[in-house]
């Protein structure tokens, strides 16, 4: 096991980040390659005084190449990112059954650990099939969005540095993708495989839910912060969640909640954690960092948590006028 075994998670996530951005680099090269094509017929077309309408560049066999070959090589972007998170969850799971025996122990569990069986079948156990779904329906909708960027700068003769720009902002897209699913797969199962260890240990009675504490954890995790659960629950994590899961023994002591260690951050984090609005009307004693937590059903990650909307925590009259208040300033 690594010395630091979240570390290396962030490390690997990194680097499934960098093979989708050298995929997605041949997707450009060869959709710039296209347009340019593309552009030059636009030209020749103009110069004999027909016009370049949508029609025209959607009907063309130029296009519908470009288009298939953009399909195609999502595609293929989209299978890297499923291998890779694959791989992830594997070494995941591992790491985070060999990490939860070495923490029971030293906070005074029994230091049981998972058997090699039982931590190869919790890996077979981890269905492929929904995230295939999830990325092939993203890989679809970048190619959709891209297809259509390239069509109206086709047709409106956009020129090249503002296509290439917005391009990039499509296809910016399954980048970012690729790094919530990593880091959402890889830490789900990091913390399954936790919580299994913790179950199988007699000395481990639950575990708490360890936040980062800074401004870019959301409400929902600040208001997590310090809360025990039983061992048969599992993390309402939400997609991206960087928390941590520390198990409960006869020698481990309650932490300060994140309700009581939000109440002592300066307005300015505050407001930074819950938006100028919201943290205002927490500071007025509308409501408490607890009734922020919300929850939803996500069909392929289960119940994950949630920031409940100011509309949910004030009402509509309430809260647009904290929000014209805040517009004021």
């Amino acid at each position: 096991m690594a010395d630091d075994p979240e570390k290396e998670l962030a490390e690997r996530e990194a680097l499934t980040v960098a093979r989708v951005v050298l995929g997605l680099a041949d997707v450009v090269r060869q959709l710039r390659s296209d347009y340019l094509s593309l552009d030059s017929d636009a030209a020749r077309r103009t110069t004999l005084g027909l016009a370049v309408t949508k029609r025209w560049v959607a009907r063309s066999s130029a296009y519908q190449h470009t288009v298939s070959l953009l399909d195609v090589g999502l595609g293929r972007v989209a299978r890297l990112v499923g291998d890779s998170v694959v791989q992830l969850r594997t070494h995941a799971t591992q790491a985070g059954a060999a990490q939860a025996a070495s923490l029971a122990e030293s906070l005074g569990g029994d230091g049981s650990q998972l058997s090699e069986a039982r931590v190869a079948a919790m890996v077979a156990e981890l269905d492929r099939g929904p995230l295939d779904a999830i990325l092939t329906r993203h890989a679809r909708e970048t190619s959709a969005a891209a297809g259509q960027v390239l069509l109206e700068s086709v047709a409106t003769r956009r020129d090249v540095r503002s296509t290439a720009k917005l391009l990039g902002q499509v296809l910016d897209v399954p980048r970012w993708q690729a790094l919530s699913i990593a880091r959402t797969e890889q830490y789900r199962a990091y913390r399954e495989a936790q919580r299994q260890t913790w179950l199988a240990d007699e000395g481990v009675t639950g575990w708490t839910w360890v936040a980062n504490l800074d401004r870019r954890t959301c409400g929902f995790c600040w208001s997590q912060h310090g809360l025990e659960f039983l061992l048969e629950e599992k993390p309402a994590a939400h997609v991206s969640c960087r928390c941590r899961m520390v198990p409960v023994t006869a020698r481990t002591r309650g932490r300060r909640t994140g309700e009581q260690r939000f109440a002592e951050l300066s307005e300015a984090a505050q407001n930074a954690v819950l938006g100028p609005a919201a943290a205002e009307a927490y500071r007025d004693g509308l409501f408490t960092l607890a009734d922020v937590a919300g929850h939803i059903e996500h069909p392929h990650w289960g119940r994950t948590g949630r920031v409940r909307s100011l509309r949910e925590l004030l009402g509509d009259d309430v809260r647009a006028t904290y929000l014209a208040a805040v517009r004021n300033r």
